[in-house]
């Protein structure tokens, strides 16, 4: 007689990139590796090793290894030929959101944690170290992505903010305010372009043109012709409102590698029914400004 499988809410999942296998972290801190194309919906292995629900995983760019980052402050680098741990970084606090920088396996990756550090290391590294950004940073970083140069990086925070941290200097540049009441930023991610950046927070999505705010001086670079599609907020910011959610926790953004397509997903738990449970796809399109 087999034991009967206790089921156990999904905190985090990663995909293959021809989704021939998915792998997913639950409450119980276990992450369970499922087949998609053949036989579908199998769990073919389970990794053990946290003790607390498996908020982050990320496949390695060459698909052989595994992130997985947790509530017990731990991030784990495993093999996943061998099913095994390679190393663990012990970090500060809940691990909330951990990318690479590019699609090569010597890409480093980032990792933000609850208590508002941001980390970025070198997970081919035996020894490696995290590096920690910036002292004296602010508390609640639920989300973290890479600029588009590689030398900077945005936040998104608890208290409704957004820091680009430039990596060069080690320091917080600038600091993009929501309008108020929109809620902390769950999910933040930069454009290819290097001048657009998605952040998404409790009452919608917005779309940051970041060439037409100096926060240096707080006044407006907005020709007349874009007026009428620039929403203003608190902080003299412009953006524009992408439709589609309003309500719950927005938890993820992504964005494909040729930057055509936005993949938003959205909900609460149930809490308050299942009406903002959502999975929203966007198509992206370069729009070339009047001619003056």
């Amino acid at each position: 007689m087999f034991a009967p499988i206790k089921s156990s809410p999904v905190y985090s999942m990663d995909v293959h990139s021809e989704a021939v296998w998915l792998v997913t972290g639950v409450q119980n801190g276990s992450i369970n590796l499922w087949t998609v194309r053949h036989e579908e919906g199998m769990i073919h292995h389970v990794l053990k090793n946290h003790k607390s629900p498996v908020s982050v995983l990320r496949i390695t760019p060459d698909e052989r290894g595994l992130i997985s980052g947790s509530w017990d402050k731990s991030l784990n680098f495993w093999d996943l030929d061998k099913g095994s741990i390679v190393r663990s970084y012990p970090l500060s606090s809940q691990i909330t959101s951990a990318s690479f920088q590019t699609k090569n396996t010597s890409s480093p990756l980032l990792v933000s944690s609850f208590d508002g550090a941001i980390h970025i290391l070198d997970h081919r590294s035996s020894n490696a170290e995290t590096r920690k950004y910036p002292s004296g940073t602010p508390p609640w970083a639920l989300s973290a992505s890479w600029g588009a140069n590689g030398k900077s990086l945005f936040v998104g925070r608890r208290n409704g903010t957004v820091d680009e941290l430039d990596l060069v200097a080690g320091k917080i540049s600038r600091t993009i305010k929501m309008p108020r009441d929109s809620g902390p930023v769950s999910s933040v991610c930069a454009l290819p372009s290097g001048r657009h950046l998605i952040c998404a927070s409790f009452d919608n999505i917005r779309l940051y043109d970041l060439d037409l705010y100096s926060e240096s001086t707080q006044t407006q670079k907005i020709d007349s012709h874009l007026l009428a599609n620039v929403d203003i907020g608190a902080s003299n910011t412009p953006f524009t409102i992408i439709p589609g959610h309003h309500g719950g926790v927005i938890s993820n953004l992504h964005i494909d590698e040729a930057a055509r397509y936005l993949v938003s997903i959205s909900g609460n738990r149930g809490w308050d029914g299942v009406s903002t449970e959502r999975c929203l796809f966007y198509t992206i399109e370069t729009i070339n400004s009047p001619v003056s």
